[in-house]
């Protein structure tokens, strides 16, 4: 069993993280959970003719967390899906309406996306009891790396469509990055870990993650290249 269902950012994601943080975390398994794992092909060449809009079963099995995480102890248990972001917002009016609706003024560093299917399915198992952690990678934000629970994620703006560049075109929701906590808190908090052995473990994965998914600014930017 692999991630290799996952999105080229995403996986490059999961391969830093599992090489620097999973592995050198004594008694924690990390293990592949998600759609693509254990459903075969043709069964989801039929699950994917449901809506998963309207049919939560088919939201819940299609938008499954990619991983597992659990302590050999098994006094800790959760989902954990992974995001990566690299590519900024830039509209002042998108921003400006983010603030005004949020009641304080939102950075642009601080915005980040998770799609609108995966991120409804993790609060409805929230509400049943069922735990999802979100790891995320925001390429252009002060703490690179970034994981806590479902809840924790402050709702900014649901947007119909994402027109950019170098965007999915789904439906996504931006949420404020700097209410969740870095990777490093969270590990401390629910594992345990020492501060002193992750952090190097943490910031040696930051820098590979610079260096393969670096900040991506969309064509129409006032920070692109091009339009400097």
């Amino acid at each position: 069993m692999s991630f290799e269902h996952l999105t080229f950012k995403e996986k490059t994601l999961v391969e830093i993280v599992e090489k620097y943080v999973w592995n050198n975390l004594e008694g924690v398994e990390h293990f592949p959970y998600g759609y693509e794992t254990y459903i075969p092909q043709d069964i989801r060449n039929i699950l994917g003719r449901f809506s998963v809009e309207d049919n939560p079963t088919a939201r819940h099995i299609r938008h499954a967390p990619d991983a597992l995480i659990v302590r050999q102890t098994a006094d800790v248990l959760y989902l954990i899906d992974y995001k990566s972001t690299t590519v900024p917002m830039w509209s002042r009016r998108l921003i400006g309406e983010i603030s005004r609706n949020a009641g304080r003024n939102v950075q642009w560093q601080d915005i980040g996306v998770i799609h609108t299917t995966s991120y409804d399915n993790y609060v409805k198992l929230k509400e049943i009891g069922v735990k999802v952690a979100i790891l995320t990678y925001i390429a252009y934000h002060n703490r690179l790396l970034l994981c806590d629970y479902i809840e924790t994620m402050d709702e900014l703006r649901r947007a119909p469509v994402a027109f950019t560049d170098k965007g999915s075109g789904k439906d996504v929701i931006n949420f404020d990055a700097s209410q969740m906590r870095t990777l490093q808190e969270f590990l401390v908090d629910t594992h345990g870990a020492a501060a002193a052995h992750i952090a190097p473990q943490i910031q040696r994965a930051c820098t590979e993650l610079q260096q393969r998914l670096p900040v991506e600014h969309d064509r129409r930017s006032p920070l692109h290249p091009d339009n400097q």
